[in-house]
């Protein structure tokens, strides 16, 4: 009798799961536990962004599990390759979208904060594996807003006393913006003359007699074309 030889043209199926939503930073993880074969799956390969060439010769993963992390938001498409005993292959694909994470401003002033001093004002802003694309300053007066790639700390002066207003603004290499405000209570400062020195004296004179107060001084009728005032 002859023997019959049957090979295995059956190739597999693979899944590599269902699409994702992450934050962008955290691990994602994956599994081609849902693969089939009808003589059982021998290897498993991954590869996490197809936008930079699916090359299973070097893939970026390997085995029926999988974890990467995308420091980065957008989209991407993770491609998974099995092979069974027959050496017979197939892919599927997952799309992860990765949502970015917007930074957290916040900003702290320094005292006294009194019209006509400047006041310092200096960005605590935190992020997460990202970087600030643009600092925008807002003061509640009528000064021009400031903003600027390297404005994380500064100075401003306020003209006038009153409460103020101030919004630090962040934004991210990514676009994502976060604000931050504070109240800020400038205080009055008593900036009238002041007069130093010694005032010159002032003697008035009824024939002889020294008066110290205007308001009392009177002279007699008879008397008051001799009446004279000496200002020294």
């Amino acid at each position: 009798f002859g023997v019959i030889t049957v090979n295995d043209t059956t190739a597999p199926v693979a899944n590599a799961g269902n699409d994702q939503t992450v934050i962008e930073n955290n691990q994602v993880n994956f599994t081609g536990n849902l693969s089939t074969d009808a003589n059982g799956i021998a290897g498993y390969k991954w590869d996490f962004n197809a936008a930079d060439g699916v090359n299973f010769n070097t893939p970026d993963a390997t085995g029926i599990t999988a974890q990467t992390t995308y420091p980065q938001n957008g989209i991407f498409v993770v491609t998974l390759q099995v092979t069974d005993n027959a050496g017979l292959t197939s892919t599927d694909t997952q799309n992860v979208t990765v949502i970015d994470t917007e930074p957290t401003a916040n900003f702290t002033t320094s005292v006294p904060t009194n019209e006509d001093q400047a006041i310092s004002f200096n960005s605590t802003t935190t992020i997460r594996n990202d970087l600030i694309a643009n600092y925008s300053w807002n003061f509640g007066d009528s000064s021009t807003i400031q903003f600027g790639t390297a404005l994380t700390d500064l100075t401003h002066t306020y003209t006038l006393n009153g409460t103020y207003t101030v919004t630090l603004t962040v934004t991210d290499a990514d676009g994502s913006v976060n604000s931050s405000s504070k109240t800020v209570n400038v205080g009055f400062v008593n900036d009238q003359p002041q007069i130093n020195g010694t005032l010159p004296s002032i003697t008035i004179a009824e024939e002889g007699n020294n008066i110290t107060d205007l308001t009392s001084f009177e002279s007699d009728e008879e008397d008051r074309t001799q009446d004279r005032i000496d200002l020294l």
